[in-house]
């Protein structure tokens, strides 16, 4: 018998040992959620800032000078604005900018990407009027860290 009130007695202590080590996994869990929760808003209060008033405004200054220049279009998200060009006899290729603001998983950093992005035809030296679509993209990137 005393076999048996030995097992139930270290698998009563292996299943206390085990709900304990789970209920402080959960807490370090909540913390770290709670501090990425709180690192992920001030980020998004930044990154939307940082569009609305650097980047939006330097794009509509830009638009205003190219008059084949679209409307400057926001992000829902509020982390990315892009400009339009379309197509024009004087300028025969439309293209983009599109410049946003990324963050990294853990918040810790974020990017500031610029894309550019143009697109047009290539006309055949032969008779044949038909043209095959050409697009070129590029991506520049730049990191920063948050301070604390």
């Amino acid at each position: 018998m005393s076999n048996i009130a030995e097992l139930q007695s270290r698998l009563a202590e292996a299943l206390r040992a085990a709900s304990q080590r789970r209920t402080e996994e959960r807490s370090v869990r909540t913390a770290q959620m709670t501090e990425l929760d709180s690192r992920r808003a001030h980020f998004e209060q930044t990154a939307v800032a940082w569009v609305r008033e650097l980047v939006y405004k330097r794009l509509q200054e830009l638009a205003r000078a190219f008059p084949h220049a679209g409307e400057v279009e926001m992000d829902p998200n509020g982390w990315s604005a892009r400009l339009a060009f379309r197509r024009t006899d004087e300028f025969p290729v439309s293209a983009s900018l599109t410049i946003s603001v990324v963050p990294d998983a853990d918040y810790e950093r974020a990017e500031m990407r610029i894309e550019r992005r143009s697109g047009g035809v290539i006309r055949k030296r032969s008779s044949s009027t038909k043209g095959s679509g050409l697009t070129s993209a590029s991506l520049e990137t730049w990191t920063w860290s948050r301070r604390n």
